[in-house]
């Protein structure tokens, strides 16, 4: 459940906070389970829907960047100009360090476009389920997670490069 938390509010009181409400949400309503899922299944669920109240109720702290900076650019004529991630040399990286970064582009996103990410590839909702959570459409859904993970491959590409990142 903390890790869950974790996964939308980051380290901190914010995800202790969350999990401390989603516990009281399960115990006040285990009485109206109906068991049409499995317990975890019903638990998880109250802990993401509890973690995106948070997020509502309060910014997030921290670095955002601009989606618009990290979407993908196109020239005169249309087409993308090559991936400079494909001219980076190969660089041995630790499992560790690739998670550290991964956690950090994850958490710069902005709100809208996290959630989406993290609901569907970390979480492993689908599409309906997550737009259903997150009270939008499936076409919004599709649409923000292409954009969260074209921007969280911009983010990659110049951790890995060394690029500094324009938070504007």
């Amino acid at each position: 459940m903390l890790r869950t938390a974790r996964r939308f509010l980051g380290d901190g009181p914010a995800a202790e906070d969350c999990l401390q409400d989603a516990t009281i949400r399960v115990l006040d309503g285990i009485a109206g389970f109906e068991g049409r899922a499995r317990l975890s299944t019903w638990v998880h669920r109250i802990v993401v829907t509890t973690a995106l109240s948070h997020l509502r109720k309060h910014k997030r702290d921290g670095v955002l960047v601009s989606l618009d900076t990290l979407l993908p650019a196109f020239d005169d004529e249309g087409r993308r100009p090559p991936d400079p991630a494909l001219s980076i040399p190969d660089r041995t990286l630790s499992e560790a360090a690739t998670a550290t970064w991964v956690k950090d582009a994850v958490s710069r996103l902005p709100d809208d476009h996290r959630n989406v990410f993290v609901l569907r590839d970390v979480e492993g909702y689908s599409s309906a389920e997550t737009a259903a959570v997150l009270e939008i459409s499936e076409e919004a859904v599709r649409v923000r997670l292409h954009r969260a993970r074209a921007a969280l491959r911009t983010l990659l590409t110049r951790t890995v490069s060394g690029e500094e990142e324009d938070t504007s």
